[in-house]
């Protein structure tokens, strides 16, 4: 099944404000860890959450790669003791996209090749901070 669009109809403002206002909404993912809220960011497309992995402070992110001319949304975490290394990423899960950009939400997330990629899959959904359904 290819991946969801939904559509917003908001002029695109790059102010913090607008970047902050979109909010992404994991559960009932088998690596539970990354059931949680993500923020939207100023950066092409990225949600992101503080958290726990590994008994280490982790930024947990959702974003858009193109793996092979095809669009994808990665949730995965970023680890890195040490900022002069570059960090390692762990891709937990992965959902193919329409060619249009949009939120990661009503999507079907699948295993990544990680060892770190557990079923159940993920479900995602979007909201604004008034909490209202994208």
């Amino acid at each position: 099944m290819m991946g969801g669009f939904v559509k917003h109809n908001a002029m695109r403002d790059d102010s913090e404000e607008e970047c902050s206002g979109i909010l992404i909404n994991i559960r009932k993912a088998g690596q539970s860890c990354v059931n949680r809220t993500y923020h939207r960011t100023c950066d092409n497309n990225r949600y992101t959450s503080m958290g726990r992995y590994n008994n280490r402070d982790v930024e947990f992110y959702i974003e858009l790669r193109t793996v092979d001319n095809q669009k994808w949304w990665y949730l995965s975490v970023s680890e890195n003791d040490n900022p002069s290394e570059p960090p390692n990423v762990i891709d937990f899960y992965r959902a193919k996209v329409n060619l249009q950009l949009a939120y990661p939400s009503r999507i079907s997330w699948e295993k990544t090749s990680s060892q770190h990629s557990r079923l159940p899959l993920p479900k995602s959904s979007a909201s604004s901070l008034e909490g209202r359904a994208l």
